[in-house]
């Protein structure tokens, strides 16, 4: 009894004595497949042309917006060296205010003292008579006043001799 599913001997024979044919080779696969690629390759040059136009027009659109952020970082650079300036003469002009507190301490102090001084003799003089009455003098050269002292000297200065 022989296999349904196998061939018969004789088959199997003859496929032996005869030379296998040549497969059909596939040209037009791969004439397909090259003209697809070659599409899509057209496709993704073309895209990326476009994308690279949009970019420049996009990087045109936001020029002045650099600028602009360009000025904004300049102008807060010199901005923030002035506050850091300020801060340095604020801190100098602090600690000259706190050494000059204790002077103006001190000098304040020596005002009081001065007052005190004042005051006592602003007392003193207030107890002191405003005139006094002074005796006449007796004597002496009669209302007349004494006859300037005679000198006969001279110095050396300007060649004089």
């Amino acid at each position: 009894m022989t296999n349904p599913l196998r061939p018969a001997d004789a088959d199997r024979e003859r496929r032996r004595e005869d030379p296998p044919k040549p497969r059909p080779r596939p040209y037009h696969v791969v004439v397909a497949l090259g003209l697809s690629a070659s599409a899509y390759a057209f496709s993704l040059a073309t895209v990326s042309r476009l994308q690279v136009a949009d970019d420049r027009d996009l990087i045109a659109e936001r020029a002045p917006v650099e600028r602009a952020i360009g000025l904004l970082r300049r102008t807060h650079d010199t901005l923030e060296a002035n506050i850091d300036r300020a801060r340095l003469v604020y801190g100098d002009a602090s600690t000259g205010y706190g050494s000059l507190v204790g002077s103006v301490a001190e000098t304040q102090a020596s005002l009081d003292a001065l007052a005190r001084i004042i005051a006592e003799l602003e007392g003193i003089g207030a107890n002191t008579p405003t005139h006094l009455s002074l005796p006449a003098i007796q004597g002496g050269l009669g209302g007349q006043s004494a006859p300037p002292p005679k000198h006969h000297a001279t110095t050396g200065a300007s060649g004089a001799k």
